[in-house]
């Protein structure tokens, strides 16, 4: 008798609380589906007692012992309504999408190789799904269909080295920093402008021999420029006057989907 009271108010709970559900919105193409078990719990992938901790958190392998796989797919389906108003006429027209299935893929795999080393390698999407329209809808000229389909690929390897009481205390790292901090024969200049009126008058020159010539004083003999911009000429080319050369390149690409 008591099982069945619990029962039945388990499922009154459940009742109220998809009763008084709120509304929720997509966020656009961006996908949180990492695992089967994650959406269970509302979208808790990556937390640390599975292999989906590689969406999220991939230094939770760490707690994950032997060698672990796991896999599965989520299927979205989503439902769009397009609601515009004629500014001229004033006259309202909604336009629903088409009914499609996407099935976005995971794939995790953990192996403890000793007490301090993990691999893992993750396979997942982060970024998919789409929007369909009939071909003759009143914007068709603007889209009537898009599709993302993104599929990462992503190695893993995690350390949990063991503590040490007396080497790994905060004052003992402290010391230990700076006993080595003469060591250290590179460094990094984030910041550097100059005011437009300023400019192409010599004080570039000034600045770069005083940062050149204090860092060499202090046991530096080599330098990161940060980011430059590729049509910045006039720091590329002091950079270049000065040795510089150009190692690694960042793009950023943006196309519209609608």
């Amino acid at each position: 008798m008591r099982r069945r009271h619990w029962f039945v108010v388990s499922i009154c709970a459940l009742a109220v609380m998809l009763a008084g559900a709120p509304h929720s919105f997509g966020a656009g193409f961006a996908l949180y589906e990492g695992s089967a078990r994650g959406n269970a719990l509302g979208n808790l992938a990556g937390s640390a007692d599975d292999p989906s901790a590689m969406f999220m958190n991939p230094a939770g392998i760490t707690q994950l012992p032997g060698l672990q796989v796991m896999a599965g797919a989520t299927v979205i389906s989503p439902m769009v309504d397009v609601q515009t108003t004629n500014p001229y006429g004033g006259n309202g027209n909604t336009e629903s999408g088409e009914r499609n299935y996407w099935i976005p893929p995971h794939l995790y795999a953990s192996y403890q190789f000793n007490d301090s080393v993990w691999f893992g390698l993750a396979t997942y999407s982060r970024f998919g799904l789409g929007t369909e329209f009939d071909d003759d809808w009143w914007g068709r000229y603007n889209n009537y269909n898009a599709v993302v389909q993104t599929l990462s690929f992503n190695p893993n390897v995690a350390l949990k080295p063991k503590w040490n009481p007396i080497l790994d205390l905060d004052l003992v790292r402290v010391a230990r920093l700076l006993a080595q901090r003469r060591r250290i024969r590179t460094g990094r200049i984030m910041f550097f402008g100059i005011r437009p009126p300023y400019r192409k008058i010599g004080v570039d020159a000034v600045l770069f021999h005083e940062v050149l010539t204090i860092a060499w004083g202090k046991g530096y003999r080599a330098g990161e420029g940060s980011m430059l911009l590729e049509d910045n000429d006039l720091i590329l080319r002091a950079c270049e006057a000065m040795g510089g050369y150009l190692y690694k390149t960042w793009r950023i690409y943006e196309t519209p989907i609608s």
